[in-house]
């Protein structure tokens, strides 16, 4: 084998193991790809489906994100995980316009039990950023809580929280003293750059 044959074989290998390999990348490059193809080739309708196809991708992975972000039942408690705006196409498509969000019902024992969820990016919670994301304000229309440096609004059965101006956390169903043993393990600065 001559000299320069090894040498590019050795500058080969290393090459291919860092690149990945054709097919192998994530499906928001797949559609972002077959989207400037399709562009490319002047084809706008396909072009239109394949960035659709990359923003509901995109959404899927907000979702799960979201998901992780969700704390764990602490004993004694069950917890159930409704994912919206994944399953079939009209919901994704509504989510493409409302932003990511996913929502967990938290049951304690057998009876007393709450919902607790979390929409990032909506433009209609994005219109009540303000009111949520300032203490001052959140006093005018109830209680105000504090819970790990987080300011919550407590009203009644239902407490809301605005994270970093895009993220709504509510939790609805129980009291706040009954919610608390599971809000206390969200952790608000994570979830607040969930998607970071």
């Amino acid at each position: 084998m001559s000299f320069h044959l090894r040498l590019a074989t050795c500058l080969m290998i290393p090459l291919s193991l860092a690149l990945p390999c054709a097919g192998s990348a994530d499906p928001v490059s797949d559609a972002l790809n077959a989207a400037q193809s399709a562009y490319r080739s002047g084809d706008l309708a396909a072009t239109g489906a394949s960035l659709i196809t990359a923003s509901t991708e995109l959404r899927r992975i907000e979702t799960a994100k979201l998901r992780a972000a969700l704390p764990d039942a602490p004993s004694g408690w069950s917890r159930q995980i409704t994912e919206t705006g994944t399953d079939d196409s009209a919901t994704a498509a509504a989510t493409l316009l409302s932003g990511p969000s996913i929502e967990a019902t938290y049951v304690n024992g057998d009876s007393d039990a709450f919902t607790l969820t979390y929409s990032a990016d909506n433009p209609v919670a994005g219109t009540q950023s303000n009111a949520y994301g300032d203490p001052k304000l959140m006093a005018l229309l109830g209680k105000v809580v504090d819970l790990n440096g987080v300011a919550l609004l407590d009203q009644n059965d239902t407490v809301t929280a605005m994270l970093a101006n895009r993220v709504l956390v509510q939790a609805e169903g129980m009291s706040f003293d009954k919610m608390r043993p599971v809000l206390e393990r969200i952790d608000f600065k994570k979830l607040g750059s969930f998607d970071k």
